[in-house]
């Protein structure tokens, strides 16, 4: 079962779903597993199959309910379709299981954002600072949230603090983060 699995997921990677979609279901036949229910998961996502890939990953909580990454791919299916609040839910049962994922915060604050609550994406950003202060992904959002808000005192010390990054990103040869 890992031989095919790790060759499923390789298929997929290559775009090769059908192949990839065999091999996984004969891993699961062989030996189930949480992890190869949500590889079938993500490959029913990357196929657009939003539906087919919530049974996987349902299929995968049935044999570990608390599973951060399970709960963190049914999040985002759920966000991809529209069902915000069953996103945040999971977002939050993520976070609930390891509250130290700054990019589950990030997800979630993201999800308010484009909800437009920006009161609660500025809180959840600034936890995710809280998590991951060196994350410089996040104070450009944290900016953009708090803009939003049109709250100004402390918007200056953000501002700096994504052009430190951003100076800091180029210094090392890094991808820019921004939202």
């Amino acid at each position: 079962p890992v031989a095919a699995s790790n060759l499923g997921a390789l298929l997929v990677e290559g775009g090769n779903f059908q192949e990839g979609k065999d091999l996984l279901e004969q891993a699961l036949e062989i030996e189930p597993s949480h992890t190869l229910y949500n590889g079938l998961g993500l490959l029913f996502q990357a196929q657009n199959n939003q539906d087919k890939a919530l049974e996987a990953y349902q299929d995968a909580l049935d044999m570990e309910p608390e599973n951060p990454e399970v709960l963190n791919n049914i999040a985002i299916t759920y966000q991809s379709m529209g069902k915000n609040e069953k996103a945040a839910t999971y977002f939050n049962k993520v976070l609930d299981v390891k509250p130290n994922q700054s990019e589950v915060y990030l997800n979630l604050g993201n999800l308010l954002l484009s909800l437009n609550r920006f009161d609660e994406a500025v809180i959840i950003y600034r936890m995710a600072l809280t998590v991951n202060p060196g994350d410089y992904a996040i104070p450009p959002y944290l900016v953009h949230a708090l803009m939003h808000q049109c709250k100004w005192d402390n918007l200056q010390g953000v501002v700096e603090q994504v052009i430190n990054n951003t100076e800091k990103q180029i210094a090392l040869d890094q991808p820019i983060s921004a939202t």
